[in-house]
């Protein structure tokens, strides 16, 4: 048993809380990530306060991800993919900028870390359409 205080960190996406089309398998690997690190903090709490548990959510990361042509894909929905390259190019992070988000709060001792707040418009708009049986919906019909 550890007795040092400690922090089981686990990386997932705003992927885990929110589904976007063209990204089922990444989508469910994302929500089995929130899922066990949920599922860890309440098995720990009581038994091993010490041992936290914390869940980084984040947004748009300017990676590659969505170089499609370097892995040898096709675009499959264009409007999504298109809408997709503006997110990130308009709001996501550098990788530096992420690092320093998520140390900042993992300092704070959070389990839920949200190094972006437009993350919550969408798992704000997937709950309501749930409270209410909505569709799922990710992109505003044009």
């Amino acid at each position: 048993s550890q007795s040092a205080p400690s922090r089981f960190i686990a990386t997932a996406s705003v992927a885990g809380l929110v589904s976007a089309p063209m990204s089922g398998p990444y989508n469910a690997s994302k929500h089995a990530v929130v899922s066990i690190c949920e599922t860890l903090f309440q098995e720990l709490k009581d038994r091993f306060p010490q041992v936290g548990v914390s869940v980084i959510c984040p947004g748009a990361v300017k990676t590659d991800i969505l170089n499609l042509a370097k892995y040898d894909l096709n675009h499959g929905d264009s409007r999504f993919h298109s809408a997709m390259q503006k997110l990130m190019a308009e709001r996501g992070l550098n990788a530096q900028e992420l690092v320093e988000l998520c140390l900042e709060q993992l300092d704070q001792g959070r389990f839920w870390i949200f190094p972006q707040n437009y993350v919550f418009d969408r798992y704000k708009a997937r709950s309501e359409a749930i409270l209410n049986r909505l569709d799922p919906q990710w992109l505003p019909k044009s």
